[in-house]
């Protein structure tokens, strides 16, 4: 709703009178309005493009500068980047860029942990050491930090430590979650971080990483389950699991306000019965048109989106 709508309808809703309509009319465009998560967006890509181009520069040039030295040069950035976070913790909220500096530093940790053992193999043959060694450490750091950011990409490292990744020719070729022991791995792990977010939550210590937390736990978890829909056999066993676990994650985005876990919730739902009822029909040769198909999507696509709308405006604050 534009701004003048909007004053029209609190003008309408409490019968302002001209007056008071046009002051506030004169103080909504007046108002200074924050650019700080525009500001820290441009800052979060930049340092994105600052370690992308880095990387280039170092992997065309390695055989002129040598690997000793680029690992030393990685090391040295890394730990820049933790002391100057270290001595400016207490100042930190006056610093615009001090969180980018802080996953900066944590990005070169991982590269620089990752050719270690690419170069020197500082773990042997136990690989899976490169990512969990990291995983460890940041998960410190993010605790110590007290940033938001730090554990996301901490929960990353422990998936990744578990076998969780996703790449384009994985997904090409199918081979993303298809097994059965990964995909209860990951249903293991989502439970873990379930747990850990209903302790922050249950002792009441620092709720923005509970949040966090468990908004990792459910889409590993929702993610989890759709494999299983698609690969394994007893589909709607794990759909009714999945439509239990998106339910309860909609009870907590009323709680939380969460708009965004209430639409991940719809949206996942939206897939695992769309996929079980498209399957029935095609496998008892009920369903067997594209046309039937478009429609079903078409429909199916205008309802969710209404209801999703709607959902918003009664159940969320504006």
């Amino acid at each position: 709703m534009c701004m003048s709508k909007w004053i029209e309808t609190l003008a309408a809703k409490w019968k302002l009178d001209p007056g008071e309509k046009s002051n506030i009319e004169t103080y909504e465009s007046k108002k200074l309005f924050s650019i700080y998560y525009e500001l820290q967006t441009l800052i979060t890509v930049g340092v994105l493009l600052l370690a992308t181009s880095a990387g280039i520069f170092l992997y065309k040039n390695i055989d002129t500068i040598g690997h000793s030295i680029l690992v030393l040069l990685t090391g040295i950035a890394a730990v820049s980047c933790f002391a100057f976070c270290i001595f400016k913790k207490e100042k930190q909220a006056n610093i615009t860029y001090y969180d980018n500096v802080l996953y900066l530093g944590c990005m070169l940790l991982v590269s620089c942990v990752g050719y270690w053992q690419y170069q020197y193999g500082i773990f042997g043959n136990h690989h899976a050491f490169a990512i969990l060694v990291p995983a460890i450490i940041i998960t410190a750091f993010a605790y110590y930090f007290n940033d938001r950011a730090i554990l996301s990409l901490a929960i990353t490292l422990w998936a990744g430590y578990l076998g969780f990744t996703i790449s384009i020719p994985a997904i090409l070729y199918g081979q993303n979650f298809r097994s059965l022991q990964l995909i209860f791995t990951a249903i293991i792990f989502a439970c873990v971080l379930m747990a850990l977010a209903y302790a922050h939550y249950h002792y009441k210590k620092n709720l923005p990483f509970g949040f966090t937390i468990a908004s990792f736990a459910f889409h590993i978890m929702c993610l989890a389950l759709l494999a299983g829909i698609f690969n394994q056999p007893y589909s709607w066993i794990w759909a009714a699991t999945l439509v239990v676990i998106c339910f309860a994650a909609v009870l907590f985005s009323l709680v939380e306000q969460s708009y965004a876990t209430f639409v991940s919730a719809v949206l996942y739902t939206y897939i695992a019965v769309s996929y079980l009822c498209i399957n029935f029909l095609m496998h008892h040769h009920i369903l067997e048109s594209t046309y039937f198909l478009l429609i079903y999507f078409i429909a199916t696509s205008i309802m969710l989106i209404k209801y999703i709308r709607e959902g918003k405006q009664k159940l969320f604050k504006a």
